[in-house]
């Protein structure tokens, strides 16, 4: 059934679009783990989804990494600092994490005072909507954070705090670090367009946003399971 699901998902119909493989190998995910959880809990007895197919995405040409030089990142830090994502910005290149990562993380999993965090889920696009998933290792890890990206954090949560006073009893708190002014969730998109734009305002050299997560300017992080 999964595997005629998938099919269906590749070749489309009349009122929908086919979507992507990457896009189905998402779904694949997310069906592996709300089963594997249903095993878990006693409700299966095995995980079928673990002999299903799903497509594989296609593989890029390899042509090198296109990631920006030292001097190009601290002109795009620059031009973004009065932008209100500045710090989420300053996060995902002196990290290395993906922009599902990124989009993902919690409050919860951010530890300011230790200055460290732990990448336990990322927000993922599937078609036009956004769900939760795992990191694309399927293992968390801690990652260990620079002085400056700490400070950088703390203000991003004390105007992230301010926003949720302003919209009262109507603010959607999802415990996000990145969320929209109302607390609601980025769309991965969203993110990426905005990225672009950036690009372009600071009229730099063009490049991917996951390729600006492969400068890792980082300090030493510990990507231990956790």
């Amino acid at each position: 059934m999964l595997n005629i699901l998938y099919a269906n998902l590749a070749t489309g119909s009349e009122t929908r679009r086919p979507l992507s493989a990457k896009t189905i190998s998402y779904i694949h995910s997310t069906v592996h783990k709300v089963l594997a959880d249903a095993v878990d809990a006693g409700l299966l007895g095995r995980n079928v989804a673990a002999g299903a197919k799903p497509p594989r995405p296609a593989k890029r040409a390899t042509g090198g990494i296109n990631a920006w030089e030292p001097h190009e990142l601290a002109t795009f830090l620059e031009v973004v600092r009065e932008t209100r994502l500045v710090s989420i910005w300053r996060l995902s290149a002196m990290t290395g994490m993906r922009r599902g990562e990124v989009l993902g993380l919690r409050w919860q999993d951010v530890d300011l005072d230790r200055a460290r965090l732990s990448v336990r889920q990322a927000l993922v696009a599937v078609g036009y909507e956004v769900i939760h998933s795992t990191p694309k290792s399927h293992n968390a890890r801690v990652i260990d954070l620079d002085a400056e990206t700490v400070a950088q954090l703390r203000a991003h949560r004390a105007r992230q705090d301010k926003e949720r006073a302003e919209w009262g009893d109507d603010y959607e708190d999802h415990d996000l670090v990145v969320a929209k002014e109302n607390g609601e969730p980025i769309h991965p998109h969203t993110f990426s367009r905005a990225f672009e734009r950036l690009i372009e305002k600071a009229n730099l050299r063009r490049i991917r946003l996951h390729e600006y997560a492969d400068i890792v300017v980082m300090p030493t992080s510990r990507r231990n399971a956790l």
